[in-house]
Order: structure tokens, then sequence, then C-alpha cells
């Protein structure tokens, strides 16, 4: 056979093989395109085993640039501690940049109850690994994934210290626990091997009900709250008595920041008591703080004219918009706090 036959055989066979190739290509099935994250997403990762809920949207809070102009002028009320500097110059991550969303599930009545939850955002993984490791972190692996267990200095003298430990689920988010068995669970709600809250269906849709609409949220069935009305004890209360699930959220917009809380009683007569108890409170708080000389004091006296109280059957619904002038008021009297990490 002439060699220049052979060559055009040899083009042509190497033709036909490529547009095989492409037509299986472009039969292949088309991937899904994943939707953009939403303040329930998170649910399907976070424990079943979990009684108390918390979502986050920083990304949507961001948006709102009123809200980041207060912030960052009361910013230099605010002490940024030593070690959480140190984190931010060997990683480059800063939570108020670079953090988008926070899920997170807590366990069991405690007065520091075991928590675990996922972290959306961009991360530096290596550099995040590289100052774990630095720090003495210890190494485990769950599932094909490494969990790092760092150990900080205990918050009060004669405690022990306090774990934390973390897994990169990929490179945008991150699983966070109080310890290496609860960040393992969440790598098992993760890779599907375990119940998440959003296995179970009537728990998923009455939680992205309440969640509806929130830049952050929370969602307490276990009465981790009943702390703030009982000296810091832990236990059955008055008040627990009659509320079985609490519900808050905040929603900021250009109209100022909205707060809401849902309280679902035992029973109707219960949230009628309740109902005609919070409006007495709000009646009085109103007077109470317009006799104040502080100018904060009496915003937030001026802002509690605008909470609205409802009530069906068992459930009482309480909403307050605060605005940007008053919400500045609030932030500029805030005492200094530190930023830990």
């Amino acid at each position: 056979m002439p060699r220049a036959r052979q060559y055009l055989l040899l083009v042509g066979a190497l033709a036909l093989v490529a547009l095989v190739l492409y037509v299986t290509y472009q039969g292949r099935p088309k991937p899904i395109p994943r939707p953009p994250a939403t303040a329930q997403e998170g649910l399907a990762w976070i424990p079943a085993q979990a009684k108390l809920l918390v979502g986050v949207d920083l990304a949507g809070l961001r948006q709102q640039g009123w809200l980041l102009g207060t912030i960052e002028q009361v910013a230099g009320n605010v002490r940024e501690e030593p070690d959480y500097a140190a984190f931010v110059s060997a990683t480059g991550f800063d939570y108020s940049r670079d953090l988008d969303r926070v899920w997170l599930g807590a366990f069991g009545p405690a007065k520091q109850p075991p928590m675990a939850g996922v972290a959306q955002g961009r991360f530096a993984r290596s550099r995040i690994i590289g100052y774990a490791r630095q720090q003495g972190a210890t190494l485990h692996r769950h599932q094909g994934l490494e969990i790092y267990e760092l150990r900080f200095a205990p918050a009060a003298v004669g405690e022990p210290p306090r774990p934390f430990a973390f897994a990169f689920l990929d490179d945008s988010r991150i699983a966070f626990a109080s310890d290496v068995e609860r960040a393992g669970m969440v790598i098992d709600c993760w890779l599907g091997r375990a119940p998440a809250i959003a296995s179970d269906a009537s728990r998923r849709n009455e939680l992205q009900q309440l969640a509806a609409g929130w830049q952050a949220w929370a969602v307490d069935t276990a009465g981790l709250w009943e702390s703030l009305f009982s000296g810091n004890q832990p236990g059955p209360s008055d008040v627990g008595s009659v509320i079985a699930q609490l519900a808050v959220g905040l929603r900021a917009s250009e109209q100022g920041l909205e707060l809401g809380a849902e309280a679902r009683c035992r029973e109707p007569g219960q949230a009628k008591r309740l109902h005609d108890n919070l409006k007495l409170m709000a009646l009085l708080g109103q007077v109470a703080l317009s006799r104040q000389e502080n100018e904060t004091m009496q915003a937030l006296g001026e802002a509690l004219k605008q909470l609205s109280l409802a009530q069906r059957e068992e459930i009482v619904e309480a909403r307050l918009l605060l605005s940007p002038a008053t919400v500045d008021k609030l932030l500029r009297a805030a005492p200094a706090t530190a930023r830990r990490h």
C-alpha cells in the first residue's frame, strides 16, 4: 500500500475516534447545578441529636452598608486578643471578611453544652492546618478525613483545658466541634452515613419555616436558654414549664434591624398568659426607660413602642424593629469586648 494512502487511512481513523469520543462526551449526563447556599442548607450536616440549632448568614448581613458602617465606626471599642491576632497573621483568615455562613447545634441541657457545626467561607486550608500543627494539635482520622484537636487554656482556675476540634469537609466548609467525637458525627452526616436534622422531614420542615427570611436564627427545644431566667443554673424553671420551644431571628434591612421571637407554649391558656405578661412588661419598660437620662436607654424605650405581640393557639409571636440610629446608639453604648477565634 502506498505510504500516502497509509497516512490518509491513519488520519481518517484518528478523526473517527475523535468524533466518537466527542459524541460520547456531549451525550453524557449533565451535572445538576448546585443551588446557592441558604440559611437552612446546613441542617443536612448537623447531627439529629442536636437540641439547640443556630444559623447565621454573615454574607447576607454584610450586604447592609449602614450596618457595616456602624460596626466599623464602633470597632475601636473592640480589643483584639493576642491569640486571635496571631491566628489572623498566620492564616490570613478574618471571620468578619471571610466567613459567610455558620450552622451550629448544641446537645443536651447544660451550662456549657457540647456543640458541633459547619462553617462556610474562604479558607487558606494549608495555612490553617499548618497553624494548628504549630499549636500542637492532635491528628485524628475519621472516614478518611483528618480531624485536628486543639486544647485551649481553661476558662477558670481549676477547670480542665477546653478542647476544640475541626476538619475540612472541602475547601470551603469546615466541620468544628467541642470534641473529636462530635466532629466525627458531623463528618458522618456530611457523608450521609448518619441521620442529620434534615433527615426527619417534619422537623426539617418546621425548622425551615422558623428560619425562613432571617439572616440569623436560633431554635431551642431543650430549654438551654432558661439559664437567662434562672441565674445560669440549669434545671426546670417556671419559664420552662410554660414554653416548650423558643425560636428567635434577626434580619437587617434599610429600615434597620428586625428582631423576632416565637414561643410555643404547652397549651393555649399558657400562651394567653404569656402574651398578656409580655405586653405588660413592655409597657412598664417603656415608662422606666423614658425616665432615664441616658440617651441610649431612651432610644430603646422609644423602640419598644414598635414592639408587636400576637397570639395564635399555643404560639406567642413578638416583633421589634430597631432603626439604624438606635442600633448605632446601642452598639456605641456596649462595653468593650475582646475578639476570640
